[in-house]
């Protein structure tokens, strides 16, 4: 692990699992399964709110999934069930992309139609 933050966390967990060494397997097995449940939790919300913040800078999914390891389709699954505030890691307008500026008709050369009921 290149981060000392991670290495420090590491070493914590290491030391708090030494501490269920004593206990009964049934109980070390729940301790063991509910830190790790606490540890998933954390950093699943973690990934997806930077996982957002990739897709806000224009980041595509398999791009993020290259970064996290993970499928583009479950990056995409992620994004959906983790809705970031709107101004805060916000994920771009539609249908994952930014919405751009539509042309107005007359730009593209074509005419404007009424839609007008005949009498």
């Amino acid at each position: 692990m290149e981060d000392s933050a991670a290495a420090f966390i590491k070493a914590d967990i290491e030391r708090v699992c030494a501490e269920f060494t004593g206990l009964a397997p049934a109980v070390r097995l729940r301790r063991i399964a509910e830190l790790r449940a606490a540890l998933d939790e954390a950093t699943a919300h973690a990934q997806a709110m930077a996982m957002a913040d990739a897709r806000a800078e224009g980041w595509g999914l398999r791009r993020i999934g290259e970064f996290c390891g993970i499928s583009h389709e479950k990056v995409r699954r992620i994004l959906a069930a983790h809705p970031a505030p709107r101004g805060e890691g916000a994920l771009p307008a539609g249908p994952g992309r930014a919405q751009r500026p539509q042309p107005a008709l007359a730009d593209l050369g074509v005419a404007e139609q009424r839609n007008e009921i005949p009498r």
